[in-house]
């Protein structure tokens, strides 16, 4: 993703900071026996979506056109 959104240095250590922040909580819901996967489902698409607008928010107008282009696929 990073060459594919030509990310500054500063904004790869941003998008790795998101990423190191979400993993623990993803953890979390797959590792929840009291969660149906049918809940486990919707919790992960949730912090997808949460993750995806933070990432988005520290990208300038080109890279959001790319990232939202990979986000499609």
């Amino acid at each position: 993703m990073a060459t594919s959104l030509n990310l500054t240095s500063e904004q790869q250590a941003q998008i790795k900071a998101i990423f190191d922040e979400m993993r623990p909580q993803m953890n979390a819901i797959w590792d929840n026996p009291a969660l149906s996967e049918e809940d486990k489902s919707l919790q992960l698409k949730a912090l997808r979506a949460i993750t995806n607008a933070k990432m988005r928010a520290l990208l300038n107008v080109d890279q959001k056109i790319v990232f939202d282009q990979l986000q499609q696929k």
